[in-house]
């Protein structure tokens, strides 16, 4: 999901919402990071500890947030993060509302996250640990090393070709990078035994 389109206006257009906003943002503390991610274990600021550091400031400076959900032509849903000020001004942000499930609970999930990360977007608040490093090389640790692939690949290549192929299907990938790191010693035990029984079977002969 990402924001698709933003409008700002011109500094002039919207000279009083800025100078509210600048007010406003002067007041504001920092969001509490009150939960935490299951997959990274990171920690990140709820929508509601966002609302509770924003609402006031906002309000104090004539300033208000509205979010809605908008469908285009093709059917993509939007949600439309609009901060408006007391004179009439305002300016919005778009994001495009993809869920993982097609599900009501998943079309739910992806509002929260969207409504969270434009509010916090659109009001400069920190809502994540800065840790983009440390979630990419999380990422990148789940896979296996370009040395296990390539030490896989020549265990692949002392069998026969039907075996190779009964030992990819085992696997369930004929792509050696998409290998899971927990999972490398499994196949190569797999590969190995794969091995074994076709060395017996040429001894046998």
């Amino acid at each position: 999901m990402t924001i698709q389109k933003t409008e700002y206006g011109s500094v002039v257009e919207n000279a009083k919402l800025y100078s509210a906003l600048a007010k406003a943002q002067g007041e504001m503390g920092s969001a509490k990071f009150n939960k935490v991610n299951p997959h990274f274990r990171n920690n990140y600021a709820s929508l509601s500890s966002i609302m509770d550091t924003c609402k006031k400031p906002l309000s104090d400076n004539g300033l208000s947030i509205l979010q809605i959900i908008k469908t285009d032509d093709k059917g993509q849903m939007f949600l439309i993060t609009r901060l408006a000020h007391s004179s009439g001004q305002f300016i919005e942000s778009s994001f495009g509302l993809k869920a993982e499930k097609n599900t009501i609970q998943g079309l739910g999930s992806a509002l929260t996250y969207a409504k969270r990360y434009s509010l916090s977007s659109l009001l400069g608040i920190v809502a994540d640990d800065d840790d983009d490093g440390n979630v990419a090389a999380k990422e990148e640790s789940k896979y296996i090393t370009s040395e296990q692939v390539q030490e896989l690949s020549k265990k692949l290549t002392g069998l026969k070709n039907g075996d190779r192929a009964s030992v990819i299907k085992a696997m369930g990938t004929g792509n050696l990078n998409e290998i899971k790191a927990d999972k490398f010693e499994p196949v190569c035990r797999l590969i190995d035994n794969a091995i074994k029984r076709t060395n017996g079977e040429n001894n046998g002969n």
